[in-house]
């Protein structure tokens, strides 16, 4: 005796399986069936990706002046946020700020970003550049030996001295040629006047074989460090600073507070004023605004883990040096902060969502109601196809009722053959297997009733 059919009952893996492939093949029939419509949708998406570029670089290159300068040093701490998150930044070397600004602005340097000195670019002369704010304050210092100078023409005093002045196309140059120009002093090299790197001039300064040096550098550079333990060495009180700060916005007022470096010693015995520019973020204009995000993020986190002597705590970044427009990205990260999902998204993800938003509302509001189909669309499709054919046989039927000959009801009867044979070759989900079958009776149905009005027709009697 055979086992009855509805014994053979299906594993739940088997019914999963089964539901997966009817739902691939449904929606390979709906792509098949507008495929120019599915072709114009990936066009649209291509463009908007390309538009939006949600995926930052893996690898980016950031000019940081000389190695050992407090710039490198913030450098090598921005390259282990931007490693954790899976970037790689590479440090350049250069001689200075004005080195820096030349390999971000040269078209076949690899270079995308640079770490500046605040004034070394003027306004409107960098359009492709944007700027995203200052990371902390580097003093002018002049360091020197011998008796206390406290006059007012510090270079000319030590013009007849052995005096380094940085390398060409550092930041420090690019500063002291500024503020002497304001005293009518052209800074040129002379046998005085020695071109050294800070490392070197430092060590120099300290033996004694040069009698004073002048450095663009932060509190915590080596070089400083350096300098101010070394005994015998002193530091220039500039006592026109509030003057030369009027005459270039870019530079502002720090002081070394009597006592805040040795109050065992109290040392220095007087305050100390000094101007200042700030170390500034460049990018090109087009970097990744992922990219600018990290930069930001990096920076807001190296400047609070860092003790700022000459700021205010939370002060930095801050947009300072307002020669070079401020990055879109930058603006918003100052008005509104980091991005609302940066706490549960990579930043690349948290940037594009962030930048977004409103094409991704309109997107999910119009796209919400088709993704509701999406995981039954197979019934969705299936009921279709049987609502049409269903419209179709209501046409016939009342096409029926109308026709007066037989020539009339042959033709119908020919069109519920064509009918029903499109029905049986048309792919119906399980799901909808109830509804196809329904569909098979009430087509029977008009069937025997075309066949009855043919019979009428040619004078039989009707079927009882």
């Amino acid at each position: 005796m055979n086992k009855p059919i509805l014994s053979r009952r299906k594993s739940f893996g088997h019914y999963f399986r089964d539901g997966l492939r009817e739902e691939a093949y449904a929606w390979y029939s709906l792509v098949r069936e507008n495929l120019a419509w599915f072709l114009l949708l990936l066009c649209g998406i291509a463009l908007l990706l390309a538009v939006a570029r949600p995926l930052p670089p893996s690898k980016v290159y950031l000019a940081a002046g000389q190695p050992g300068s407090s710039y490198w040093l913030l450098a090598e701490k921005l390259a282990v946020y931007f490693a954790q998150r899976g970037v790689e930044l590479k440090i350049v070397p250069t001689s200075g700020s004005n080195t820096s600004l030349q390999e971000l602005v040269d078209a076949n340097s690899e270079v995308t970003t640079a770490l500046l000195l605040g004034g070394s670019a003027r306004k409107g002369d960098f359009p492709e550049l944007v700027s995203l704010g200052s990371i902390q304050y580097s003093p002018l210092w002049l360091f020197y030996r011998g008796p206390e100078f406290k006059g007012d023409d510090a270079i000319g005093h030590f013009s007849e001295k052995r005096i380094a002045i940085g390398l060409p196309g550092s930041g420090t140059r690019s500063i002291l040629a500024k503020v002497l120009a304001l005293r009518g002093v052209a800074l040129q090299q002379g046998e005085n006047f020695l071109e050294l790197p800070h490392f070197e001039a430092a060590d120099r300064l300290i033996d004694g074989s040069i009698d004073a040096m002048c450095v663009v550098d932060s509190m915590d550079s080596p070089v400083i460090q350096k300098l101010l333990a070394a005994p015998g060495v002193r530091i220039y009180d500039f006592s026109l600073v509030p003057a030369y700060v009027k005459q270039l916005p870019f530079l502002d007022v720090v002081t070394i507070p009597r006592g805040s470096l040795n109050l065992k010693t109290v040392y220095p015995e007087q305050d100390i004023h000094m101007v200042a520019s700030t170390m500034t973020l460049l990018v090109e204009k087009d970097t990744h605004p992922a990219i600018q995000l990290m930069f930001l993020l990096a920076a807001d986190e190296v400047s609070n883990d860092r003790a700022q002597f000459f700021a205010k705590p939370e002060f930095f970044p801050a947009y300072v040096d307002h020669a070079i427009p401020l990055s879109p990205v930058a603006r918003r990260f100052y008005e509104h902060g980091p991005p609302t999902l940066l706490p549960w998204l990579p930043a690349w993800l948290a940037s594009f969502v962030d930048r977004m938003w409103l094409s991704i509302l309109a997107s999910v509001a119009i796209g919400y109601p088709l993704l509701r189909t999406a995981p039954s669309y197979r019934r969705f499709r299936s009921s279709l196809l049987i609502g049409s054919a269903y419209e179709e046989l209501k046409k016939l039927d009342e096409e029926l009722s109308r026709v007066g000959d037989a020539a009339g009801v042959d033709d119908v009867s020919s069109r519920l053959d064509q009918l029903e044979s499109e029905i049986s070759d048309t792919w119906i989900a399980s799901d909808n297997m109830n509804s196809f079958y329904s569909l098979k009776s009430a087509l029977n149905l008009v069937r025997a009733k075309a066949a009855d009005r043919r019979l009428g027709l040619d004078g039989a009697p009707a079927r009882g």
